[in-house]
């Protein structure tokens, strides 16, 4: 829910940026080579494969050798459908935040948006800076993603390290859709947890102009790989 999840969470400022639809990697220098991890901490092939295409990343690394860029990686690729609104003819790259390698943690967003910011660096779309009476405002955010087939919101605080993650009623549902062939192989959880929020999404705003119900959008499973 999300005014109350914005309100038990934040207390001052937070910027409030679109969750890009794609996958997730990391990219950081080993050796002097650049490498590319997915979520399971493999190297990625693909995404190796295509780095020269997704933009000029030596500078950053030299200037700052311990650096980890988390990427979204959009567009054609082999794990995902390639058609989110950010990246439907192309690859893309998105760094959404940054750690050092040794860190236990994600750095401050004035940090991230210091590194980006000095060497150009293409980031997820920021859509505003808020407080916790904004909720009407963010949620505006949440609508429109929704229309166009957007995955959601990540509100990080601009005085502490304090993350929330908050997706759209239709993105949980196409979700369900790409994987109902594996109901047998995957826990309940799954499937019950998106049902519960496509609920709360669609009771929390269909009353203030949102649709009665999400748009559904067929969406291919992503193939089974290291990444």
């Amino acid at each position: 829910m999300l005014a109350e999840g914005i309100r038990a969470n934040f207390t001052g400022a937070f910027s409030v940026e679109e969750k890009v639809d794609g996958y997730n990697v990391r990219i950081f220098r080993h050796r002097g080579r650049l490498l590319t991890l997915g979520r399971g901490g493999w190297i990625c092939p693909f995404t190796m494969d295509r780095l020269p295409d997704l933009g000029e990343l030596d500078p950053v690394f030299d200037a700052h050798p311990d650096l980890i860029l988390c990427c979204e990686v959009a567009g054609p690729n082999p794990y995902l459908r390639a058609d989110p609104p950010r990246a439907r003819d192309q690859l893309r790259l998105f760094v959404f935040d940054v750690m050092k390698v040794g860190g236990t943690s994600l750095e401050p967003v004035t940090v991230r948006d210091a590194i980006l910011d000095q060497f150009d660096l293409p980031r997820v779309p920021v859509l505003g800076i808020y407080t916790p009476a904004d909720v009407d405002a963010v949620a505006d955010h949440v609508r429109a993603l929704d229309a166009e087939g957007g995955e959601g919101i990540v509100m990080k605080s601009l005085t502490d390290r304090v993350r929330g993650k908050y997706v759209t009623p239709s993105i949980n549902l196409r979700d369900m859709e790409a994987d109902a062939e594996l109901i047998p192989e995957l826990p309940g959880e799954f499937f019950e947890s998106r049902l519960v929020r496509i609920a709360l999404g669609i009771d929390g705003h269909a009353d203030r102009g949102g649709r009665a119900a999400p748009r559904s959008r067929p969406r291919a499973r992503p193939a089974r790989c290291p990444a």
